[in-house]
């Protein structure tokens, strides 16, 4: 065989391995590629993060949902507690305005309002009113506040977006005051316990006066709980997504 055939048949089989490779293993197609999404650090002082954060917590005892946040790790929109999912509908909805007594179809929106166009909840009696399944409409109360009743001080301390998501955490340390003197004045002693959000870990207490306007948060700001809201964007708006304990 002359050398010039040796060498035709040795490149033909070259060839043919290297069309079997090129089938076997094609070259990804430019659309399987997603380009990835820059988070981008937004001020948490601004009003639209306030009221986004406001939406969901009510930030007092009374009705129970501040409560049942801090003691929470994890919360979506769809696994919350359906009374808590009902009073934060509703607190949203009054703001500073009196809310009429909803009915269920009224009651469907406000929620819908708050966690999304495709959330759902169940009608029943919870900590802001009660339910008559009869006339298919709740009955609210409110209640008040007091002196001496556990608060919270909080702040926004970062924000950020990504994608459809925005993120905004959230520094908060719980207060119990107690009066110091038997009588009741605006320059008695009181001693205020500060806690952590869940109110399980005693940071420190303090005595002053209950005219001072006295704030812990500051003092106390390292070694307070930090909790993360999430929202998604849908449309032209902002839905509760979830909520976690970060620390």
């Amino acid at each position: 065989m002359s050398k010039y055939l040796i060498i035709m048949m040795l490149a033909l089989i070259v060839l043919s391995g290297c069309e079997k490779k090129t089938g076997d293993d094609p070259l990804p197609s430019a659309n399987t590629t997603q380009p990835a999404v820059t988070p981008v650090t937004l001020d948490p002082d601004d009003q639209k993060m306030k009221d986004l954060v406001d939406m969901v917590n009510i930030h007092s005892i009374f009705y129970g949902v501040s409560e049942y946040l801090y003691a929470s790790d994890y919360i979506s929109a769809d696994t919350i507690d359906n009374g808590k999912k009902l009073a934060i509908a509703v607190f949203y909805a009054t703001s500073d305005s009196v809310l009429s007594d909803p009915t269920k179809e009224e009651m469907d929106v406000l929620v819908k309002d708050v966690f999304g166009p495709d959330a759902s909840h169940v009608d029943e009696n919870f900590d802001l009113g009660t339910y008559d399944e009869n006339t298919g409409r709740y009955t609210l109360s409110f209640g008040v506040g007091g002196a001496f009743v556990p608060y919270y001080e909080y702040e926004n301390t970062k924000a950020v977006k990504e994608g459809d998501l925005l993120m905004i955490d959230e520094t908060v340390i719980r207060i119990e005051p107690k009066p110091l003197d038997e009588s009741y004045s605006e320059d008695m002693s009181v001693k205020s316990d500060i806690y952590t959000a869940d109110g399980k870990t005693l940071l420190a207490s303090e005595e002053h006066l209950l005219n001072d306007d006295t704030s812990f948060l500051a003092e106390y700001h390292d070694d307070a709980s930090v909790y993360r809201y999430t929202f998604k964007e849908i449309g032209d708006r902002y839905y509760f997504y979830s909520f976690e304990r970060i620390s």
